[in-house]
Order: C-alpha cells, then sequence, then structure tokens
C-alpha cells in the first residue's frame, strides 16, 4: 500500500526525459550524475501475482498514470524492504485504450489480411473528452476557426487541454482549450463534415 495511489517517483538516469535540452540517457552514457527532480504519478493498483521463487523474484501486475517508471517502482521497492530489487521482466497489457488482447502476431496480419484489424481514427484519442458541434460550428471548425467556450457551454476548462470536436458520430478532429481568449482552438483536422 505504500506505494499506491499519489506518489512522488524520481525518474530512471536512462530515460527520454529532458535535462536543459539533453535526454537523461545520454547524460548518462556520458557518465554525467545529475539530480533529477521527482514527479507526481499515481499508482492506482499493484496485484501479486506471483511469490518470492528461488531466483528471489516475484511478479506484479500494477495499473499506473502516464508518466510512472516501473524500473523506478521496482528499485523503491527494492530500497523499501532494505534488499535491492530491479526489473527483470516487463510486459505492457495496456495502453492509451489499446489492450495486449488487441494485439495480432505478424504472422496472423499477413495471413488474415491489415483490414480486419484497423481501427478507426477515433479510437487512438477515445480518451479524450468529448465536444459536439453544431453543422455551422463544424464548417468554422474545419476551416480553422475557432469555437468559443460560451457557445459550446464549457466551464471549468484547463489551458491546453485537448477535446475530440464532433459532428454527430463524426470525428472531426482534435482541439485545444485557449483559457486567455476562451476557445478551442485547433491541434489537427481529421474529416470534414458532408454538405
Amino acid at each position: 500500500e505504500t506505494f499506491t495511489g499519489k506518489i512522488k517517483q524520481i525518474p530512471p538516469m536512462y530515460s527520454a526525459i529532458k535535462k536543459d535540452g539533453v535526454r537523461l540517457y545520454k547524460l548518462a552514457r556520458d557518465g554525467k550524475k545529475i539530480e533529477i527532480e521527482p514527479r507526481d504519478i499515481e499508482v492506482f493498483s499493484i496485484k501479486l501475482l506471483s511469490g518470492l521463487d528461488e531466483n528471489n523474484t516475484f511478479k506484479i501486475e500494477t495499473h499506473v498514470s502516464k508518466g510512472t517508471y516501473i524500473r523506478s517502482l521496482a528499485r523503491d521497492m527494492g530500497e523499501y524492504l532494505g534488499c535491492g530489487a530491479t526489473l527483470t521482466e516487463l510486459e505492457r497489457t495496456y495502453a492509451s485504450g489499446f489492450s495486449v488482447e488487441d494485439c495480432v502476431t505478424v504472422e496472423e496480419l499477413n495471413k488474415q489480411g491489415a483490414e480486419k484489424f484497423l481501427f478507426n481514427e477515433e479510437k487512438a484519442v477515445e480518451y479524450l473528452p468529448e465536444i459536439r458541434v453544431t453543422p455551422k460550428q463544424a464548417v468554422r471548425f474545419c476551416n480553422g476557426g475557432q469555437l468559443g467556450f460560451d457557445r459550446l457551454h464549457l466551464e471549468n476548462v484547463e489551458n491546453g487541454s485537448l477535446y475530440r470536436v464532433k459532428f454527430n458520430d463524426l470525428l472531426l478532429g482534435i482541439g485545444f482549450a485557449d483559457t486567455e481568449n476562451e476557445q478551442i482552438g485547433i491541434k489537427c483536422i481529421l474529416n470534414y463534415p458532408e454538405g
């Protein structure tokens, strides 16, 4: 339970995080040691899958927030237990709306054809909150126009937040919140409304 909930975590030195514009793994390879700031993460759950075996290893399953380093979680658990620990194996079973059950082998893909396994573009961003727009707003958005918060009835919006902008069942694109101007700007346009 010590490692569940909202916690601070120091990322590993061998990571893609940048310090003064340089990736940490590059600094580590150059033999440089720097102080890494702890980051806020959340560990929703940790489940023990197998107990300690003859090789002093055990398996866990975690459900964590974006930005969590499992290598660091293993390191921190080892320090807490007073014996040290390292990660020996990692399998990502879910990320950004896709689970390991959605995966297929290259052989299966070649045998059955890629079309059978394609998702629509919205699957990749379905975790984003949705904004539904009128026909006029759809045309405006797709022509590069911003959409006012007041006409979308948006409240308590965080600057820079991303949204799926939809007209009926059609994903028009991704918008971002510009709180200074109280409008949704265009991040990208994927589809245009017909008519």
